[in-house]
């Protein structure tokens, strides 16, 4: 047998196992279909056409999984779905499918995830957005992380300053430290430690302002970020 039949062979004996765990997935256990979903994950690449044509048309329980088994998988192949559902009337398909497409290392889908960004409502949504964005592993996202640090959720702050430092350029010196004197005490407390790895010496006016926040937690990074 020749190397191309063998991996042919392979490939269709990975894809009518894939069809077993497939099954799975709408298990009323969800040990179930959790075991499932790792064992699909394991299968990788072979799992995706088999999972694709079997969520057409079929529940949100399984678009829900599907999507985090794509993302796992990371296949460009699920691309198409995951961009049909990132408006999905269900908020958790959503919040899943847009994570999912962070997952695809493939910059040019920062566009649709940016739109939706700033159209969705639900502030889960909102930061799964944003750390998709940040997972990207592109600098042009840069703009889009910097105006989520205007959100009117915390979380989505939150996920917008980790993400500010996964993807750090000039541009985000002025925000992070204008994030020191955010009204969330998480935000804060990611704002003194970002600005305080990222060395930002015209930070330290505010640090100093830190030195008296009211979360001693603040206190800690900021004077961490002095030292």
């Amino acid at each position: 047998m020749s190397a191309s039949a063998g991996l042919f062979v392979f490939s269709g004996c990975g894809e009518m196992l894939a069809e077993a765990h497939i099954d799975r997935l709408s298990d009323s256990d969800s040990q179930v279909r959790l075991k499932a979903s790792y064992k699909l994950v394991d299968i990788g690449s072979a799992a995706i056409e088999p999972l694709l044509e079997r969520t057409r048309g079929g529940s949100d329980s399984l678009h829900y999984i599907a999507a985090q088994i794509f993302g796992r998988i990371g296949d460009l192949r699920a691309v198409p779905f995951l961009l049909s559902h990132i408006k999905n009337s269900n908020p958790h398909i959503r919040k899943e499918t847009v994570l999912a497409l962070g997952m695809m290392n493939k910059p040019d889908l920062a566009g649709p995830i940016a739109d939706l960004l700033r159209t969705e409502s639900v502030d889960i949504v909102r930061g799964a957005a944003v750390e998709s964005l940040a997972n990207l592993q592109d600098t042009t996202v840069v703009p889009d992380l910097i105006r989520a640090l205007s959100d009117s959720a915390a979380v989505v702050r939150r996920h917008a300053l980790t993400g500010l430092h996964r993807r750090w350029t000039a541009a985000a010196e002025d925000p992070a430290i204008a994030a020191l004197h955010d009204s969330d005490e998480q935000v804060r407390y990611i704002a003194a430690q970002l600005v305080g790895n990222r060395f930002i010496e015209k930070a330290a006016f505010d640090l100093r302002l830190a030195l008296i926040d009211t979360s001693v937690w603040v206190r800690v990074e900021a004077a961490n970020a002095l030292s």
